[in-house]
């Protein structure tokens, strides 16, 4: 599984929040890892919104991402503490997306 810990900050915001992706694989042809951690972290905020009942984030949303290490690692799974330390937290299981905010899933 590769792992990616990122920051992000949405819109205009003075905060910024830490994240952490697992995937199964990262194909090569892609654009930069933080083009692959935006989409993810886009589908896994608007899954969030959705669930408080808010708008989703439109297409055209500033979504700034910075990646702060990438890994490949043999770990198939993440720990209740590993996910408590993020505030947005995703993890990939069989091509299925599951996704944690403040360490709860979504």
């Amino acid at each position: 599984m590769t792992s990616i810990a990122f920051i992000y900050r949405l819109h205009n915001q003075s905060k910024a929040f830490y994240g952490k992706i697992h995937l199964r694989s990262v194909s090569d042809e892609h654009k930069g890892l933080d083009n692959v951690v935006r989409g993810v972290l886009f589908e896994g905020i608007n899954a969030y919104r959705t669930t408080k009942k808010l708008a989703p984030l439109a297409e055209r949303t500033t979504l700034q991402v910075g990646v702060l290490s990438m890994l490949n690692q043999h770990v198939n799974h993440c720990s209740e503490e590993e996910r408590t330390c993020f505030d947005f937290y995703a993890t990939q299981q069989d091509d299925k997306m599951t996704y944690y905010v403040n360490g709860r899933e979504i």
